[in-house]
């Protein structure tokens, strides 16, 4: 697995969109990739927003992002505007007419959202689902890398993470750049005697 860094060193003009495939709900799914490898991104130190919750199609994660960690988030503006210029570039050939610039970035919902009036920026990650047992795929450690139980994860808890950047479902209408929490290290955090 190679896994970047979030930072100025990225080369986003490495970065690939592999055909769209049919996906229900009349929506496509494009992977994004680089040499047609996965886009695996170590996070800074975050927290969660109530670590992995199951709604009623799927398990997520919503990733805390502290406004101080302007790097990350800047890093994830840039990927957003990337993608918006892949799909450009790609418009002929994927869609009966070929869409405005603008008209895909105005089409886009933004990875961040602002959480907590702008204290943190909350990125949604998709956990992966073992269909045999129910459990998350996402790999949960401690800092010994000791596998632990994902129902340790809490709002409380400080974690280091690896999401993989998948790709982009999109419709008619919209476009989403899908991001996979892939791994979790919980930090011993030493409280203050």
């Amino acid at each position: 697995m190679n896994v970047y860094q979030a930072d100025e060193k990225f080369d986003f003009g490495k970065l690939q969109l592999e055909h769209p495939v049919a996906m229900s709900g009349n929506s496509y799914f494009t992977s994004i990739t680089i040499e047609g490898q996965p886009v695996y991104i170590e996070t800074p130190q975050l927290t969660t927003k109530q670590g992995f919750v199951k709604n009623a199609k799927k398990v997520v994660c919503d990733l805390l992002f502290s406004s101080s960690e302007s790097e990350f988030i800047q890093w994830i503006e840039t990927l957003e505007t990337t993608c918006h210029n892949l799909v450009y570039m790609k418009s002929p050939d994927w869609f009966q007419e070929t869409l405005e610039h603008d008209d895909i970035e105005n089409a886009f919902s933004p990875c961040m959202k602002s959480y907590k009036s702008g204290k943190y920026q909350s990125c949604r990650c998709i956990i992966g689902m073992d269909h045999k047992n129910g459990n998350p795929l996402t790999k949960v450690y401690d800092e010994s890398e000791t596998p632990i139980s994902y129902s340790e994860l809490s709002e409380q808890s400080q974690i280091i993470g690896i999401i993989e950047i998948t790709g982009i479902r999109f419709t008619t209408r919209s476009f989403h750049i899908e991001i996979h929490l892939r791994q979790v290290m919980i930090l011993k955090i030493e409280l203050p005697s």
